[in-house]
């Protein structure tokens, strides 16, 4: 689907296994020293924010580059302001690079109601003056959206999800 709509796709050849090692693939560093916009999913976790580390140098080189931090807080480690704070902290840490903005993705995937979008949101503002980072959106799946949120389509379906 993303090469189709014109997005070049370069994933580690561990994307697809059960290895915990952190890895991102050479080229990732000629594309952040590159001209195009890139989104590098680190996943939410330090092996990640490891793998991100490596390429500091290239990133420093790179005027526009900025980290996201996308978070929900129906996760176990971001359920609390502090909490999240913390993690945001960690990852910065072992990337080696600050927080740039933050995105409120907070969902319960086929579960998700509005008032669980809504009631993220005052969680969200919260986070944003509490850390200092701004908070650039509050996601919400199309079907349970309303104006003001950036809308998404999930095209992933989980092992117990039918249709």
């Amino acid at each position: 689907m993303l090469v189709s709509n014109g997005i070049d796709v370069i994933t580690s050849k561990y994307a697809s296994s059960q290895s915990e090692a952190p890895s991102l693939p050479r080229e990732i560093s000629a594309v952040i020293r590159g001209n195009k916009r890139v989104v590098i999913d680190i996943g939410g976790d330090d092996v990640g924010a490891r793998a991100l580390g490596r390429f500091h140098e290239d990133i420093k080189e790179s005027s526009s580059f900025s980290l996201i931090y996308l978070f929900s807080v129906f996760r176990p480690q971001t359920r609390t302001v502090a909490d999240t704070a913390e993690h945001i902290r960690q990852i910065e840490l072992t990337s080696r690079q600050k927080v740039d903005f933050l995105i409120n993705s907070s969902n319960l995937a086929s579960d998700t109601k509005i008032h669980h979008v809504e009631q993220s949101e005052g969680f969200a503002k919260k986070l944003a003056e509490y850390t200092k980072i701004p908070l650039l959106a509050t996601l919400s799946l199309e079907a349970v959206s309303k104006e003001g949120y950036f809308q998404i389509k999930r095209f992933v379906k989980l092992p117990w999800e039918t249709d």
